[in-house]
């Protein structure tokens, strides 16, 4: 009984931790995809001609 306890209290934990990692990785892609759209606008921008 304590054994599978402890178990779960271990699992809840990894779960947790799996979930902030998802956020933060998240969070990261959104980041990139911005940079890379401002970047991109940034290039068209120098290539067009003036």
């Amino acid at each position: 009984m304590r054994r599978s306890e402890t178990f779960m209290r271990s699992t809840e934990g990894f779960m947790r931790r799996s979930e902030t990692f998802m956020r933060s990785t998240e969070m990261f892609m959104r980041s990139t995809e911005t940079f890379l759209q401002t970047s991109n606008s940034e290039i068209m921008g120098c290539l067009a001609p003036s």
